[in-house]
């Protein structure tokens, strides 16, 4: 939806098609950029409509009025499996492309988080898989922001047995600006593919009204914590 600085409404659209829709509900964040042309590109997460429900990333590039210009879809399925991939998190990039981070068990049968780097057109510069400390580990990349050297950092969920690291915990990567850190061989080139989709943009009304919203104080204290980073790749 496209507002004025007075909060109405200058276009309305809905986003989706025979094959693919929105991802599910409630988990996947969905940033817009606004692009030099006056335009937007969406990112986000898409669903098939169909067994075995894959999840892709994607990202939209609108028109100024909403209309879509090029829509690509990252991800996949491999073998037998469900194999699925979810965006948590995406950035614009000073080079005028996008940075997409969130999970994939495109790769292996874990959950790692996996991190793909496109131009401005949505082709793929680099992508990389970022695999826990042990095969059945699972790792979920929640945000990214780009670094003032132009590397990237990201954060997110880990989960993994190992008995010194072990359990669920928040996990922060900084990376280079090719998807790299240091020597380790936890960063794996992966090899998708953009794929075709068929959203298509609908017109679509909403209804304003003044929200009936009570405000009130509250107390909220901070409390000092012992927690220590702990490094789980050398």
């Amino acid at each position: 939806m496209k507002l004025d600085a007075s909060g109405a409404v200058q276009w309305s659209n809905v986003y989706y098609g025979t094959n693919w829709l929105s991802g599910p509900a409630g988990t996947s964040p969905y940033p817009i950029f606004q692009t030099a042309d006056g335009g937007f590109v969406l990112s986000g997460t898409v669903q098939a409509r169909t067994y075995p429900f894959e999840n892709l990333f994607f990202l939209l590039k609108l028109d100024a009025h909403g209309n879509i210009v090029w829509q690509r879809g990252y991800g996949g399925v491999n073998g037998t499996y469900d194999h699925t991939s979810e965006q948590g998190g995406a950035a614009a990039t000073s080079d005028e492309g996008y940075v997409l981070a969130g999970q994939s068990d495109v790769f292996q049968q874990a959950s790692n988080g996996w991190i793909l780097k496109t131009d401005g057109s949505g082709n793929i510069v680099w992508q990389k898989s970022y695999s826990g400390l042990t095969s059945d580990a699972g790792n979920v990349f929640n945000g990214i922001i780009q670094t003032s050297d132009g590397g990237f950092a990201a954060t997110g969920e880990s989960w993994t047995p190992d008995l010194t690291y072990g359990g669920p915990g928040l996990w922060m990567v900084k990376i280079e600006p090719d998807g790299t850190f240091g020597t380790c061989s936890c960063a794996q080139d992966t090899s998708t593919t953009p794929q075709v989709l068929d959203l298509h943009a609908y017109p679509a009304s909403f209804t304003g009204a003044l929200p009936g919203l009570a405000f009130s104080a509250v107390s909220i204290q901070g409390t000092s914590t012992s927690v220590k980073p702990a490094t789980i790749y050398p």
